[in-house]
């Protein structure tokens, strides 16, 4: 992103070195998703009406399979035998956004503040999907509309910083003016982290396996 100084001439902000380092988390969850290259990497050309919709839909079945990964993986595994643990596997993997966001709060699969960013989100994607008027609305108006008592600043500030101090520094729209940008740069950490839980490193794998391991020889009985 550049900005323009009092000739005319464009200078850098200094975001365009974190673009940069989010482009492999970026292509990683188009991949995953089997999405064409660009189809979430162009979120921050779209339209604010697109980016919302386009960020949704790429953290809601991220965070569905974050959560049968990280969750259900023990309940499946042979060595468990849970009695019910399928059925259970299927209802964690079903369930609607808000317990989804729940469960992986409880799993520590995503922080508070994550947790946050993905309910204004969905707050804001909520209010352009029940209203094709809403369409042309930008980011702003959207989450003022959404939360008309507060003005769409508890939405905004979630959106845009992670930080509770820079949070309680917002008190005026004037400080959105990065509020495009800065969502993007949270989205890419959001998928950072969930991308993670999908594909654990192998040294968390053979911890897991390892004490799965435990629990059987634990309950096998000592026929020395």
């Amino acid at each position: 992103m550049s900005i323009l100084n009092e000739d005319g001439s464009s200078s850098t902000d200094g975001l365009d070195e974190f673009f940069r380092a989010v482009e492999p988390t970026i292509s990683d969850a188009e991949d995953y998703l089997k999405v064409a290259r660009g189809t979430v990497a162009n979120i921050r050309q779209d339209s604010d009406f697109l980016a919302v919709v386009k960020m949704h839909a790429t953290i809601e079945p991220l965070l569905g399979d974050a959560l049968e990964q990280s969750v259900t993986r023990a309940l499946r595994h042979p060595k468990v035998n849970f009695p019910g643990g399928e059925a259970l596997a299927e209802f964690v993997v079903g369930a609607n956004l808000e317990s989804k966001i729940r469960l992986a709060l409880k799993s520590e699969i995503i922080s508070d503040d994550n947790a946050k960013f993905i309910r204004a989100l969905a707050r804001v994607r909520n209010h352009y999907a029940h209203d094709v008027g809403n369409m042309q609305k930008n980011i702003h108006d959207a989450a003022s509309d959404a939360d008309k008592q507060g003005d769409g600043l508890s939405i905004l500030r979630d959106l845009m910083s992670s930080s509770s101090g820079t949070k309680q520094k917002i008190t005026s729209k004037l400080a959105f003016v990065y509020l495009k940008p800065f969502m993007f740069l949270r989205f890419a950490s959001l998928l950072a982290n969930l991308l993670h839980g999908i594909r654990p490193p192998p040294a968390l794998s053979g911890l897991m396996g390892g004490l799965l391991g435990l629990q059987s020889d634990a309950s096998e009985p000592d026929n020395t």
